[in-house]
């Protein structure tokens, strides 16, 4: 079953003006609201699990997160070298209250399921009382709560080329951005019995800083080809920490942003950018991927003193991507041949 929905409105503008002979300013905003309701999984599926009708089966929540975002920049043009310089602000409310988790665990935490479902009407693991308590998966009686009020971001953007030729140009670009962290990260939550999985909605935006730098060579008139060196440093993504009380009988995740990785690669691109017959690309990437994230992420007193926290590094091997060459068009010029089985002439286009 899925009776999902999600309604998104949107509002953004830009403003654009020619200063002088040299210099192009860009100014924009977005704004974006979403009132999305979740709803999945099946009663079928509840079934076959151990934990019949409880919500670690399903996904239930309600999202209405505010996005917001500005920018501007300023883009130079001097004797054919172009520059793009700008910085953007981003802004994320996801307007719900984080649940304070820490040492030592609250037990409103574990009286949630073992005082509170247990005694609900129905029998243990019945739709009936599943209903009842879905309702209160959005605020549980005597969590602990912080308000939150969101995070706004600053991100520096720099673009430049310049021409080398007539025919070929190096470039440059580097580049903050950010992404916020999937609503499931920021407003789902599971429990059943010992365990819960906590929504949080403070996980900060996951942000990759990106440098690139290229070299562009047309020859032959309409091909064009392309080299690529790029690096990109992502942190603050989202990696589950789980804290377990004195007894170790009970034990709650929230998610942490302690996950990171970098890609280094060059790639490589072929183009006929125009032709009276036929057009075409194809590429290949070639890119090393690492990450990692803290080797210790369960935590409780008497286990942390035991364990030890270090950095947990895993390297990919270097990965040959392959992007198949695009299926290459033919466009015959523009009243070109005779009529085709009686009705069908070539023309552009067909």
């Amino acid at each position: 079953m899925d009776s999902s929905y999600t309604l998104s409105t949107s509002v953004k503008g830009s403003y654009t003006a020619q200063l002088g002979r040299y210099h192009q300013f860009e100014t924009g905003f977005n704004f974006n609201y979403t009132n999305s309701f979740v709803y999945s999984g099946t009663w079928f599926q509840s079934e076959k699990m151990y934990t019949c009708g409880v919500p670690d089966t399903w996904q239930y929540y309600t999202a209405r997160p505010i996005e917001a975002g500005i920018y501007a920049q300023d883009k130079l043009e001097f004797q054919g070298m172009i520059a793009t310089i700008g910085v953007r602000g981003d802004y994320f409310n996801p307007r719900k209250d984080i649940f304070v988790l820490e040492h030592p665990i609250d037990q409103a935490y574990p009286d949630f399921y073992n005082l509170t479902y247990q005694y609900l009407p129905g029998s243990w693991g019945s739709y009936e009382r599943w209903v009842i308590f879905r309702d209160m998966l959005d605020s549980p009686p005597g969590w602990p709560t912080e308000k939150y009020r969101g995070e706004f971001k600053l991100s520096p953007r720099l673009g430049v080329s310049f021409p080398v030729t007539v025919n070929s140009k190096m470039y440059f670009n580097y580049g903050h951005f950010y992404q916020r962290p999937n609503f499931s990260y920021l407003y789902n939550l599971a429990i059943v019995g010992d365990k819960a999985i906590l929504p949080t909605p403070e996980l900060p935006m996951a942000r990759t800083v990106s440098y690139e730098f290229g070299y562009e060579q047309r020859f032959l008139d309409n091909f064009l080809a392309n080299i690529v060196v790029y690096y990109k440093d992502m942190s603050n993504m989202p990696l589950p920490r789980t804290y377990i009380n004195y007894w170790e009988e009970f034990e709650a995740t929230k998610y942490r942003p302690d996950a990171y990785s970098d890609i280094r690669g060059v790639e490589l691109r072929l183009e006929k950018v125009a032709g009276r017959f036929f057009t075409m690309w194809c590429n290949m990437d070639y890119m090393l991927k690492s990450w990692g994230s803290p080797a210790c992420v369960i935590s409780t007193r008497t286990a942390s003193r035991r364990s030890t926290r270090s950095a947990a590094p895993i390297s990919a091997i270097s990965c040959p991507c392959r992007k198949p060459m695009r299926p290459c068009p033919f466009t015959p010029p523009s009243g070109t041949g005779p009529l085709w089985a009686g009705f069908i002439r070539w023309a552009a286009g067909n």
